[in-house]
């Protein structure tokens, strides 16, 4: 099942309604298909309780000595730009890709294990590309996402609601996004604030490029809430492989038989200027309440280091205490 579209659309104040946009029972949507507010154009299991998809090609040791030529591109692809295009996967080979899911968190832990697989990719492997037929259903993940901004599978609500919004696949919206996107749901669930996808695309603006490359996210003129993981986000775009969804993992991913977010890049990401605060709920005007008090460009790789220690919660609640106290940005930087 691919939820990617096949017709390029302009990047224009409207986007029209997917597969993947139109099944979420939380939001709201107008008839043009415009959400409500949007405003703008190694040999057992390893640790991380997920399964490599083992290559039956016996040939694969003996292919590590193989140059490889440059395969052709496949049609259809056009509306993507030469820069993604140009990439192929460093994870080809099922024992490098088994030695990263093994040192790397991936899964959360409370989550039954076999829900989905982890499959290398072929040397004719693009991020961009959809499911082809016969295929499983998959979608590809960046292990920088895993690494650097500590992404863990299945995604939640939140998470998938804002690809669903942006109508992107996980790649397909860069690293630093991502670390935006982290950081907002993890102060979020610290106070205990009920948060939701619009709130935190409030921040921020979108406007993809033409043809299409990995959509970041723009901070609004107030300021930057979060500083960016890094400046210069190098060598991620290589680290793919697929994350194919099992059957007993079908519930994580999909409402029925409709993705819960695109699967596969899309050709019209959605282009948006600012959404309105008028449009929110209650409990988003509380997040905002809060979110206005704290000190800019709050530093993203510092809170997700103090996502992971043992003691996060008392250490990262203790330094918003003081920034909402003394609104000084030294505190936390």
């Amino acid at each position: 099942m691919s939820s990617s579209s096949s017709s390029s659309t302009s990047r224009s104040f409207s986007t029209s309604r997917s597969s993947a946009t139109s099944q979420s029972s939380s939001l709201s949507i107008h008839s043009s298909g415009m959400p409500e507010g949007l405003v703008g154009s190694p040999k057992d299991s390893p640790p991380s309780g997920v399964l490599v998809v083992r290559d039956t090609d016996a040939a694969e040791d003996s292919s590590r000595n193989t140059t490889f030529s440059d395969p052709p591109l496949r049609s259809g692809y056009n509306w993507v730009s030469d820069l993604v295009l140009r990439q192929s996967s460093k994870y080809r080979w099922s024992s490098s890709l088994e030695y990263f899911i093994a040192s790397v968190p991936m899964v959360v832990p409370e989550v039954e294990r076999g829900f989905v697989s982890m499959e290398k990719c072929s040397v004719s492997d693009r991020v961009c590309y959809g499911r082809e037929e016969g295929e499983p259903d998959f979608f590809f993940m960046y292990s920088a996402f895993f690494t650097d901004v500590h992404v863990r599978l299945p995604l939640d609500e939140f998470t998938m609601g804002v690809l669903r919004i942006l109508n992107v696949a996980p790649t397909q919206l860069h690293p630093n996004s991502w670390g935006y996107l982290q950081c907002f749901r993890l102060l979020c669930e610290m106070f205990g604030l009920v948060l939701s996808p619009q709130s935190f695309l409030h921040y921020y603006s979108a406007r993809p490029s033409d043809p299409v490359r990995w959509v970041s996210l723009f901070s609004q003129s107030g300021g930057a809430l979060f500083a960016p993981y890094t400046v210069s986000y190098k060598h991620f775009k290589t680290g793919f492989f697929r994350v194919v969804i099992e059957p007993t993992g079908h519930q994580h991913f999909y409402y029925g038989d409709v993705p819960k977010f695109p699967l596969h890049w899309t050709p019209n990401p959605v282009h948006y200027l600012y959404w309105a605060r008028s449009s929110m709920t209650d409990e988003d005007q509380i997040i905002f309440s809060l979110f206005d008090r704290l000190p800019r460009r709050l530093p993203t790789r510092k809170i997700l280091k103090f996502y992971l220690c043992s003691q996060r919660w008392v250490d990262l609640s203790g330094m918003c205490v003081l920034a909402f106290s003394y609104g000084s940005r030294s505190i936390l930087t």
